[in-house]
């Protein structure tokens, strides 16, 4: 998950907001969150550079297209299926992220325009 603060982590606790959860669990550093989802508890997003530390252990790493992060990965168990709460947030946070660049590209394209 991104940093406190910054505009990606903002986004991302917006979206975790919207779906409904039985429980949510935040792990304060990337190795503890993939071996959660290893062990069948949950989907985690971080940077590709965590992520491709746990390749092959357990986990399938899943590039994030369009992302409002610089550069993120949906994590999930290899050998489990998705949860259909996991579904939920994975569907929710694509048609999320989706929207975030759709409307940035539009207020880019509208700024040149106008200036």
């Amino acid at each position: 998950m991104p940093g406190e603060g910054t505009h990606g982590r903002q986004q991302v606790e917006l979206l975790l907001a919207s779906v409904p959860t039985r429980q949510l669990f935040e792990a304060p550093l990337s190795a503890i969150a993939c071996v959660m989802v290893a062990e069948g508890t949950g989907v985690t997003i971080l940077d590709p550079f965590c992520a491709s530390e746990f390749a092959g252990r357990g986990i399938v790493l899943r590039r994030l297209r369009n992302a409002p992060l610089d550069k993120g990965a949906l994590v999930k168990a290899k050998n489990r299926p998705l949860s259909e709460i996991a579904k939920q947030f994975e569907a929710a946070f694509v048609a999320h992220t989706r929207k975030f660049l759709t409307d940035q590209l539009f207020l880019r394209h509208q700024s040149t325009n106008t200036g």
